[in-house]
């Protein structure tokens, strides 16, 4: 079975040389998501609620551009700038699942794209 490159419109082009989303064979791979406007690439600055809020939109108008859904992450990985986000960032987050939470890691203290305080990408199921 060969990868498949995924071009969704519902996520911004990538800012290095990565795919943004990868079929391969039942599983879409969704590569670390910022806040930013899908159309300009412009990072999108607000608190942590805010950009995770961005960052969710995207990651769930992408599976569903390519026929998945929120309900179909099988892992999630969540970078925060720092510790202190960690609670803020899961008011938002689990908004977005109602089949249950998919497994996770977290991790702080990263320094992130732009110095943004949020990235997150995920594995799904198609």
């Amino acid at each position: 079975m060969k990868k498949e490159v995924i071009h969704a419109k519902s996520i911004p082009q990538s800012v290095g040389p990565y795919s943004q989303v990868i079929g391969y064979c039942d599983l879409l791979f969704i590569s670390g998501q910022v806040s930013c406007d899908v159309n300009t690439g412009e990072v999108i600055r607000g608190t942590v609620a805010e950009q995770t809020t961005v960052v969710m939109d995207i990651i769930k108008n992408t599976l569903e551009e390519v026929g998945s859904c929120m309900d179909k992450i099988i892992k999630i990985s969540v970078h925060l700038s720092d510790r202190k986000y960690f609670s803020e960032m899961n008011e938002v987050y689990k908004q977005y699942f109602t089949d249950g939470y998919p497994a996770r890691l977290c991790v702080s203290g990263v320094q992130l794209y732009d110095g943004l305080d949020v990235e997150i990408d995920v594995i799904a199921s198609k």
